[in-house]
């Protein structure tokens, strides 16, 4: 069953997106489309998202991982230049274009739909 399951999510889906159709895998057109329900408000949808994404945070805090000496470096400079700029996160806000969707909808193509 999980070989089953595996092959049709890399199964290759028609999708028309922008106007275009392009040629990509099952489990991208489901993360897009769970994507596009919760950027348009569907409650569910953002929860799915949201728990999805804890569980990969906490499977990845569960990886011993070390912080190298250049990536510290790399860290205080970039600190060191926000501090420099000014830059707060109060300070840093999406403008209202950014927050809406720029129209780009995931569409099945038919001729796939009527396939599955």
């Amino acid at each position: 069953m999980e070989t089953t399951f595996q092959e049709a999510l890399i199964r290759p889906v028609t999708v028309t997106m922008d106007g275009e159709k392009k040629v990509i895998s099952a489990l991208d057109a489901l993360v897009m489309r769970l994507l596009d329900a919760g950027i348009k408000g569907d409650i569910k949808a953002i929860n799915s998202i949201f728990d999805r994404i804890e569980r990969l945070i906490g499977s990845n805090r569960q990886q011993d991982t070390e912080t190298s000496a250049e990536d510290i470096e790399i860290l205080q400079r970039v600190l060191a230049k926000r501090e420099f700029s000014g830059l707060t996160d109060d300070m840093v806000k999406l403008s209202d274009a950014d927050e809406e969707t720029d129209g780009k909808d995931l569409v099945l193509d038919e001729r796939e739909e009527a396939r599955d």
